[in-house]
């Protein structure tokens, strides 16, 4: 999974599922720069440097560490579900989870499609 989020607002702009391949990431990139940023800050990693020009492009650790954090959330939470016999709990809860998490994965899908 890679996202994108506004540093202002603190919420997810743009997302797309696959592997770290040009197109893939190119993807949230084309997203996040119809935008007009003034700065996009990424982790080393080599394609963003093709994709992003270089005066709004920032290399920083400390610059991702709230999308680091969605992800290990989201990992997290869907291992957990995993884990869990949906067709025999009896938990409110945990079926709010699931509806929730399914729509979610059903709206990256159609995003994968355009």
């Amino acid at each position: 999974m890679i996202s994108a989020t506004s540093k202002s607002i603190g919420k997810v702009v743009a997302t797309t599922i696959g592997n770290r391949s040009l197109k893939t990431i190119g993807k949230v990139v084309l997203r996040v720069l119809a935008l007009s940023p003034k700065a996009v800050y990424t982790n080393d990693l080599k394609q963003y440097v093709l994709l992003i020009p270089v005066h709004i492009h920032k290399v920083k650790t400390r610059g991702i560490n709230k999308i680091e954090r969605y992800h290990l959330s989201f990992r997290t939470r869907f291992k957990r579900l995993n884990r869990r016999n949906l067709c025999f709990s009896k938990k409110c809860d945990v079926l709010r989870i699931l509806v929730k998490y399914m729509r979610v994965f059903f709206w990256f899908t159609l995003l994968m499609l355009f």
